[in-house]
């Protein structure tokens, strides 16, 4: 199991650092065949993220990788349209 829940809204990815994405897309570009890679944290309309969550974004986008935050199925649907 890679997901302890606490309580009805607290979790924690086992094996992962404090702070780390919710999911890890890793989507097939056509016609040129690459991959691109994207992290994914979602919130309510009212969710933060917390000092390790802005901290993991920043290791991220440091690299050259894509992280977002997602408050919507819109939202989500954009990012991976």
């Amino acid at each position: 199991d890679f997901i302890e829940v606490r309580g009805e809204t607290r979790r924690r990815i086992k094996g992962c650092r404090a702070g780390t994405s919710d999911y890890f897309i890793l989507k097939r570009e056509e016609p040129i065949h690459e991959d691109r890679a994207i992290f994914i944290e979602l919130k309510g309309e009212g969710g933060k993220q917390s000092d390790e969550q802005r901290e993991f974004q920043s290791l991220v986008e440091a690299q050259g990788t894509e992280y977002y935050t997602i408050r919507s199925i819109e939202e989500l649907e954009e990012t991976l349209g």
